[in-house]
């Protein structure tokens, strides 16, 4: 693609980057407005003869997927922002929606017990670290104040005892935080990530909802009976897919609060006794 500037400046020469795929290599015919006569590329792709790069076309049915994903997302997108300005109504379910919340204000308190159990065993282990360190220094002194050997030893004893009883709860402190952070954050945001993906879908099917009804209050004309055929497909397949997604999300739920309970009675008792 060449542009001509006035007075003595070279035309300016931009190159088309080249761009792969699975199908093959994408090409374009060449445009004669510029004049550019083009060859093939051994994959049969139009080539510039300016430049040499191969030129760009996308293929229909890649075509049509983009226009898809475009149009889905512009849905998507002014459904919620209808939503939020209340200028559109949204399916709601009350029950579900009390869970999800629940679960996002626990998954904050044990989040925050997890910080706290790591801030606990980083201080603990150094105060371990210095039961030992003073053991050991008791011990060396009884060697240069024979004086003082019953008393250095008997300190060196009790050291020796607090550092043994510190390991055992620096153990349970590193078990407990390695319970909470799978919990937090594998098991719990496992969870949300299909609840994540049921909003998604409701807003989805929201959209489609809220347009099927729209295009039911215009003049049946042949032009809108036909596109609220085709319309009524499609809002029928995201009301399937937000119907699973919320079957899916209570058993989730319902799993994660019996292994939740279960872990964390264990867990509490195993650390209580240390």
């Amino acid at each position: 693609v060449s542009t001509q500037s006035t007075g003595n400046s070279q035309p300016f020469t931009a190159s088309v980057p080249t761009y792969s795929n699975p199908s093959g290599t994408y090409a374009a015919p060449s445009s004669s407005n510029h004049g550019n006569s083009g060859g093939r590329t051994q994959s049969g792709g139009m080539v510039t003869q300016n430049t040499g790069q191969p030129c760009i076309t996308i293929e229909a049915p890649k075509l049509e997927q983009i226009k898809k994903w475009t149009v889905n997302n512009y849905k998507f997108t002014k459904q919620l922002v209808s939503e939020k300005f209340g200028h559109s109504t949204k399916t709601v379910d009350k029950d579900l929606g009390t869970r999800i919340e629940e679960l996002r204000a626990s998954k904050q308190q044990y989040a925050n017990m997890l910080r706290e159990a790591r801030t606990m065993y980083t201080r603990f282990e150094a105060l371990v670290t210095t039961h030992r360190n003073i053991r050991a220094q008791f011990q060396t002194l009884i060697a240069h104040a024979p004086d003082l050997q019953d008393q250095l030893q008997a300190n060196a004893t009790t050291q020796s005892i607090l550092e043994k009883n510190g390991e055992g709860l620096l153990g349970a402190i590193k078990q407990f935080g390695d319970t909470l952070n799978t919990l937090v954050n594998v098991t719990i945001q496992d969870t949300l990530l299909t609840i994540k993906n049921y909003e998604n879908a409701r807003i989805e099917y929201d959209a489609y909802r809220n347009e099927v009804a729209a295009l039911q209050n215009q003049p049946q004309t042949d032009a809108n009976t036909n596109k609220l055929l085709s319309l009524q497909v499609v809002y029928e397949t995201r009301k399937k897919r937000w119907e699973k997604l919320k079957t899916d999300s209570h058993t989730k739920l319902d799993l994660l609060g019996e292994n939740r309970s279960a872990v964390m009675k264990s867990q509490l008792e195993m650390f209580n006794t240390a």
